[in-house]
């Protein structure tokens, strides 16, 4: 895909009233898309930012999110496609990962992962294009444990600031409660805190 654009604009829809958001558990099936859920990395509260919108990342933040993009780059797990929070801290996690680990892929900037839903959040992956294989969100708590609980169908998903985790679908467009599969989850302090060569 070509290079990183920043687009802004979403889209907002309710889920059903009748769906439940504790469903059955998935049954097993063979994934073709992956999503990603990153939550920003660690923000800094002492920063004279003026809102909380355009709070930035403190210095172990940006270690961070460096971090991940290498780890997911060297796993050949980077995204095909980023969507990211409008707020900074979510804007800087998703550049510095993507700079970092060097990924191809477009990465786009809406303000419909600021504040959001669950609800929210599925429309914009069922709206994906079908070409994307690897979709990444960047955003925020409680919403990104809330959508990673409800895709997988229920049970407790703590998403900490910088950690991603990884969802199976069968397609977009069944991006619904019960309807994926838990495949992974990294915290940056796997690397940051070791001896993990993170360099180039």
């Amino acid at each position: 895909m070509g290079g990183r654009t920043r687009i802004q604009g979403g889209c907002d829809r309710k889920l059903p009233t009748s769906a439940p958001l504790s469903a059955q558990p998935a049954t097993s099936f063979e994934a073709v898309k992956r999503l990603i859920l990153l939550r920003h990395a660690k923000s800094d509260w002492t920063a004279e930012s003026g809102s909380d919108h355009s709070r930035p990342l403190n210095e172990r933040g940006m270690a961070s999110a460096r971090a991940i993009g290498v780890a997911l780059a060297r796993s050949d797990q980077a995204p095909d496609l980023v969507v990211s929070s409008s707020a900074l801290r979510a804007q800087s996690t998703a550049f510095l990962a993507a700079d970092t680990g060097g990924w191809n892929c477009e990465i786009r900037i809406t303000d419909e992962l600021y504040g959001t839903s669950t609800g929210s959040v599925l429309s914009i992956v069922s709206d994906t294009a079908d070409e994307v294989v690897r979709l990444m969100l960047v955003g925020h708590e409680p919403t990104w444990s809330t959508t990673a609980g409800v895709l997988i169908g229920g049970g407790r998903v703590r998403v900490t600031t910088g950690s991603a985790v990884a969802i199976d679908l069968p397609s977009w467009e069944l991006a619904e409660p019960g309807r994926g599969e838990l495949a992974w989850m990294l915290t940056p302090r796997l690397f940051t805190d070791g001896e993990w060569d993170l360099g180039g």
